[in-house]
């Protein structure tokens, strides 16, 4: 899967669970004390402290929620715990995480649910089923799907489809091809479906509110919004181009070339006068003034005056600010750690962050630098600590 460095590109393909680059190598916020680490084709994991726990022998792995990680092994995915004991054999073509306690897994052409004891708690009926978020999951039906397949435009059946068009709803920044009469949904935990498959598009719930586009979605700026609850009546229309998640009470939306954010209640918290918003991490949201990006709070006010080229959200109290090179800062906006990289630096998730070895500023990174030139030997990524110290090698 991975037949040269661990580049932003390998990254993609060896990670597509997720489908993204250096950022999701970091853990997922609420996984298990290990992190993932590879080695010669094959992941496991390690200790906060670079200890390997488990040694690499899976194809793909994710993260430890309640005790346990899916991983892929010939082809099916099952899970194992943090002592290598493989308790869900690996029975699933695809699954995702143990939140709130199920995880959804695919069989064949549907999607189910699983317990953590391996039994399936809900019976696999879904097209696409996404995880658990504040008790519901997301699901997804269709019957016919059209895409392009092999270089013809091509329109399937849910029994004649390819079985890569089966995945959690939108997940994946990968691309998926949308059903020509696919509907969104929501389900319980005991698996009855509690907001009817009607909207063509569903966020999952944010602060017990979901984004859900009421007619045709493909065009999702000419869409018909609202913001629903759970129990999927609406809480307020949606007069605006789009809506985001909600985060610290607040969701961005967008009004021709300018984004704000809305209250719970619909009404506008902070005027549109930005080019591009993030959500709300830490109690700050990047925000993007003419060309340059900086940090405000929830009242709007500027913490982080626009300076950078490109930024990312913050976690942990650091976040990834990019000018000529990028590196770490703190809520001052402040450069916060010696590390120096062209994008492919990672956010801190559990104390840890991945880095290329050579973008730190350090004897390491220098000595990672020679070695590569020099001996024309692989780079590595790191995890460092929030000292800039390598705390373990993740692959090369």
């Amino acid at each position: 899967m991975i037949s040269r460095a661990i580049t932003l590109a390998t990254w993609s393909i060896a990670a597509c669970w997720a489908c993204s680059y250096t950022d999701d190598l970091s853990k997922r916020p609420g996984a298990g004390p290990l992190f993932k680490i590879y080695r010669a084709g094959k992941f496991g994991y390690m200790d906060r402290g670079g200890n390997v726990v488990i040694a690499p022998r899976f194809d793909e792995a994710r993260d430890f929620f309640h005790g346990l990680a899916a991983v892929r092994l010939n082809g099916k995915v099952g899970f194992v715990n943090e002592r290598d004991q493989l308790v869900i054999p690996a029975r699933f073509d695809d699954a995702r995480d143990f939140l709130e306690e199920l995880a959804p897994v695919r069989l064949g052409r549907l999607w189910g649910y699983i317990d953590t004891r391996g039994n399936m708690a809900i019976q696999p009926r879904f097209q696409g089923a996404g995880e658990f978020h504040q008790g519901l999951a997301r699901i997804y039906v269709w019957t016919t799907i059209t895409f392009d397949y092999r270089g013809n435009r091509t329109q399937f059946t849910r029994d004649t489809a390819p079985l890569y068009v089966f995945n959690p709803p939108y997940e994946n920044p990968c691309g998926f091809a949308r059903a020509d009469d696919g509907k969104f949904g929501f389900i319980d935990r005991q698996g009855s479906i509690v907001i009817p498959p009607r909207f063509s598009y569903a966020d999952e719930f944010h602060e017990g509110l979901s984004t859900v586009c009421l007619e045709e979605c493909h065009d999702f700026s000419r869409a018909k919004h609202a913001v629903i609850n759970r129990h999927g009546h609406i809480a307020f229309p949606v007069t605006t181009e789009s809506v985001g998640d909600f985060s610290a009470g607040l969701a961005s939306f967008r009004v021709g070339e300018h984004y704000g954010f809305l209250d719970r209640t619909g009404r506008v918290a902070i005027a549109p006068q930005y080019q591009y918003v993030g959500d709300f991490h830490d109690g700050l949201a990047r925000v993007q003034q003419g060309w340059q990006w900086g940090y405000i709070d929830t009242t709007g006010r500027q913490v982080i005056p626009p300076q950078f080229r490109s930024v990312g959200d913050f976690s942990e109290g650091l976040a990834v600010a990019c000018n000529s090179v990028c590196t770490y800062i703190d809520r001052t906006g402040s450069r916060a750690l010696n590390v120096f990289g062209n994008s492919s630096i990672g956010r801190f998730s559990d104390g840890l962050a991945p880095v290329m070895e050579y973008e730190l500023f350090t004897w390491q990174g220098l000595f990672a630098q020679l070695r590569i030139r020099l001996l024309r030997q692989q780079p590595g990524v790191v995890y460092i600590d929030k000292s800039g110290a390598v705390a373990g090698l993740y692959g090369r």
